[in-house]
């Protein structure tokens, strides 16, 4: 599960110069810092000779009006609420780092042990006019086990392309070993309830 996120717009500006090589692709204004469900957030669409960011709302509305913010990556291609979504409108949503909750509602942020922008895998689609999106996640590898058992699809860099602009990809990342994450109790929430 992922059920918050943060990242900047430098940050943004940073991946998609590396995405790209060179030629970052205009960044409209809208939202950065700590995004949350239902918030609008700058996600990353399109394929080789299209990159760009875009405004997209985060969570698809629900039978019952709540949100889905996550989509299993095992799952999401048999369920017809994802899986048009899954193959043909992908996206990368930019993250300096993401938190999870343990049994406990203690708090804890996951980063790049490096300190790399992580690209989380997801998709998008229009609902009323408004695009919105999901993460994809997966089960936790042993650096967020601990807290959650699951976590976001991490893309490399060096896949992004391929995530955006190939559908025969989705197995192969998907099903790709997460990266190791840092971890580090958050101190300014302990608790999320």
């Amino acid at each position: 599960m992922c059920g918050r996120y943060f990242y900047s717009r430098e940050g943004l500006m940073r991946i998609l110069e590396n995405i790209r090589s060179g030629d970052a692709a205009a960044v409209p204004g809208g939202s950065a810092g700590e995004i949350r469900p239902g918030d609008s957030s700058l996600i990353i669409t399109g394929g080789v000779s299209s990159l760009k960011a875009e405004e997209a709302a985060w969570g698809f509305p629900s039978k019952d009006g709540g949100l889905i913010i996550n989509a299993r990556s095992e799952t999401a291609l048999m369920k017809p609420m994802f899986s048009e979504s899954a193959l043909s409108r992908r996206c990368l949503i930019p993250a300096e780092r993401f938190w999870e909750w343990d049994a406990s509602k203690e708090k804890y942020a996951f980063e790049d042990p490096a300190g790399r922008i992580m690209l989380l895998a997801g998709f998008w689609r229009r609902f009323e006019g408004l695009a919105r999106f999901v993460v994809l996640t997966a089960a936790a590898n042993a650096s967020v086990r601990s807290v959650h058992e699951r976590m976001p699809v991490i893309v490399p860099a060096d896949s992004a392309i391929a995530w955006l602009s190939d559908a025969g990809s989705y197995a192969g990342l998907t099903g790709a070993e997460m990266p190791l994450l840092s971890a580090r109790r958050d101190e300014d929430q302990l608790r999320l309830f």
